[in-house]
């Protein structure tokens, strides 16, 4: 029982979590469409990067594999190539499988 009661407790953290990144991202992202500066685009750029990397992470706690795939897919390949194409990074099994 305990166990299952942790479980819970996980998940619904995992989806606050998952909440409040998501606020964050659209914050951002409406923040990046108003800012014309080309060096504070590029720290916009990079915290959406950020977030996007923690919300990825998220879906994977809550077992989410296609979703966490999806933000993973959509991260800049110059700053995170490498792990965009690490198949244990994404939740996929060694066949192809989510």
């Amino acid at each position: 029982m305990d166990k299952k009661m942790a479980s819970e407790a996980m998940n619904n953290s995992a989806e606050e979590e998952k909440k409040q990144l998501t606020r964050k991202v659209v914050v951002a992202q409406h923040d990046l469409r108003q800012t014309r500066n080309r060096r504070k685009r590029q720290r916009i750029k990079e915290h959406i990067d950020e977030l996007n990397m923690n919300l990825g992470y998220t879906f994977l706690d809550l077992r989410e594999y296609k979703k966490a795939l999806a933000v993973f897919s959509m991260l800049s390949y110059t700053t995170h190539g490498e792990m965009k194409f690490q198949r244990d990074g994404l939740g996929v099994d060694g066949d192809g499988t989510l």
